[in-house]
């Protein structure tokens, strides 16, 4: 869990300017962004640090409660193994009610009692009742990470009970819903997600790349780390150092992480195991028309205006004016040239 003394008071405030101001208490919002944009540990970050939330006044009657959606997949795979064969629909149904009750019981601060699918739904209801009652004049936000996971498979099921459970307790709760591509909403029509389409598409925030001066933290601890602050931060090394992983990096934590762990930036591009990795993290994320558009720019081709460009933008993953575009990073520009990570014919 992200506290308030492992952050700065400026932690990713880019992205947090952006988000906060549309957190109304009346509506659900969807935030995308693809892996290593560090959306998990921002909003750890917006629903542990009670302090930095006092600075914006739609927050004051707000609080967050944030939940994995990948938690899910262990209690899946359990029931996989007891059954010896694969899950159903009610399975993990079930599985994510299980963690929404979860969730509220150690908000709440109670040791949950052991919940089977006979009881689930009561039990999840006064769950819901009690956070209500302790938390009267609230409006408590659901943040639902990974939420992708749930577009994938049986949407119809999961949008039901998603938009049901938030009819049932209306005007005292609302989603943050994260997803990892822009894609996944220009698939939504209104029958797929069972009348749920509404809530995912009403107001959509594309996170950025920011600066490694928005998301550096430092992990030493008391007087010690008051003293390495000072004199790290004000230190003419780690000011180069800074700025030179964030010309390399991009922003991109994978590749800030991994190039602050050497204390020493490269002048020369070494496209290590790390990085590959690191490249193909991010990169799994998109679709391919996304990738033939970053290939396109790396080998300086014509790109056409569209909602995929327009997302690459967004995010800036693609920097730059229409016509003078490049890739966010010169790390992945090389990674493209090397590994060439799109499935289709040069041509």
């Amino acid at each position: 869990m992200i506290t308030e003394k492992d952050s700065q008071a400026n932690y990713s405030e880019t992205n947090i300017n952006n988000i906060v101001p549309k957190i109304k208490g009346s509506m659900s919002l969807t935030i995308v962004a693809p892996t290593g944009f560090g959306k998990s540990t921002l909003y750890r970050f917006i629903t542990s640090n009670k302090k930095y939330r006092k600075r914006f006044s739609n927050l004051k009657n707000i609080i967050f409660l944030y939940i994995d959606l990948t938690d899910c997949i262990s209690d899946l795979e359990q029931i996989n193994k007891h059954n010896q064969s694969l899950y159903e629909p009610k399975d993990e149904l079930s599985a994510i009610k299980k963690l929404f009750a979860n969730s509220i019981a150690r908000f709440l601060k109670i040791q949950p009692d052991e919940i089977s699918n006979a009881n689930l739904d009561q039990k999840l209801e006064s769950l819901m009742n009690s956070l209500i009652q302790t938390y009267p004049n609230k409006i408590i936000y659901f943040i639902l990470d990974e939420f992708q996971y749930l577009l994938i498979n049986n949407s119809l099921i999961h949008g039901s009970f998603i938009k049901g459970f938030r009819a049932q307790f209306k005007g005292h709760l609302e989603y943050i819903f994260s997803i990892t591509n822009i894609d996944y909403l220009k698939k939504i029509t209104p029958e797929s997600y069972n009348g749920f389409s509404h809530l995912l598409s009403h107001q959509v925030i594309t996170l950025q790349l920011v600066h490694n001066k928005e998301t550096y933290r430092f992990k030493s601890s008391g007087y010690k780390r008051i003293i390495d602050e000072r004199i790290v931060r004000n230190s003419r090394k780690f000011k180069e150092l800074l700025e030179q992983a964030y010309a390399l990096s991009g922003g991109y934590f994978p590749y800030s992480r991994y190039l602050f762990s050497l204390n020493e930036i490269p002048l020369t591009i070494n496209l290590t195991m790390e990085l590959k990795l690191a490249s193909n993290n991010l990169l799994k994320n998109l679709t391919q028309t996304q990738l033939r558009i970053l290939r396109s720019i790396v080998y300086k081709r014509q790109v056409s205006h569209s909602d995929d460009l327009k997302f690459l933008m967004d995010s800036k993953i693609i920097r730059g004016e229409t016509g003078v575009l490049k890739l966010f990073s010169p790390i992945m520009e090389e990674y493209f040239r090397i590994e060439n990570p799109v499935n289709i014919d040069e041509g």
